[in-house]
């Protein structure tokens, strides 16, 4: 059997739900779709931010954050390792599909894309299929999607509404851990 990046994303999804209080998220339901607000209209925070920084990559890496020091300045930084790093970055973390709908927009990044096949030409170069009946898609906007937007999302991935789109804002700590 092959990888299920969206199969192993859906665990984590499920841990930040299941502990909403310790990260600082939360959850509503808008179409059908799980929606986990990672930084949109709550704090969210680290913890959060390296959850959903997994979350991207499929499940096929671990995350944490680190300090270096760069000319006697100490800076933050993330340590991402993989054994799978086509599939956990190129195929999933890169934020290849451009959802808009309407005056929606966001950028998608996730395992979801592999259900989509977008951008499809990546797909067809590394010979990548998966099927799932659940999908998670991070969505990197500034408003939660609207009902349009989970019927575009159901229609492209094929899974009739089962997933999840975590939501950071770019300006969250979220934002920052996934954009860093």
């Amino acid at each position: 059997m092959g990888l299920s990046m969206n199969r192993l994303a859906v665990d984590i999804v499920k841990d930040l739900i299941d502990h909403e209080r310790e990260y600082n998220v939360s959850t509503l339901k808008i179409n059908g779709a799980t929606i986990v607000d990672t930084g949109l209209k709550v704090p969210g925070g680290i913890n959060a931010g390296l959850a959903v920084s997994r979350i991207t990559m499929g499940g096929l890496a671990s995350v944490s954050l680190v300090v270096y020091d760069v000319d006697g300045v100490t800076v933050p930084a993330m340590s991402v390792f993989t054994d799978h790093p086509v599939e956990a970055c190129i195929l999933s973390q890169l934020a290849g599909w451009r959802v808009q709908v309407k005056d929606f927009l966001a950028n998608g990044s996730g395992p979801a894309r592999a259900l989509a096949k977008k951008p499809k030409k990546m797909y067809e170069v590394y010979g990548y299929d998966e099927t799932s009946d659940e999908a998670v898609l991070v969505l990197e906007t500034d408003k939660y999607p609207t009902d349009e937007v989970v019927d575009y999302i159901a229609k492209e991935t094929g899974v009739k509404k089962r997933f999840h789109l975590p939501s950071p804002r770019f300006t969250s700590v979220n934002g920052w851990l996934n954009t860093g």
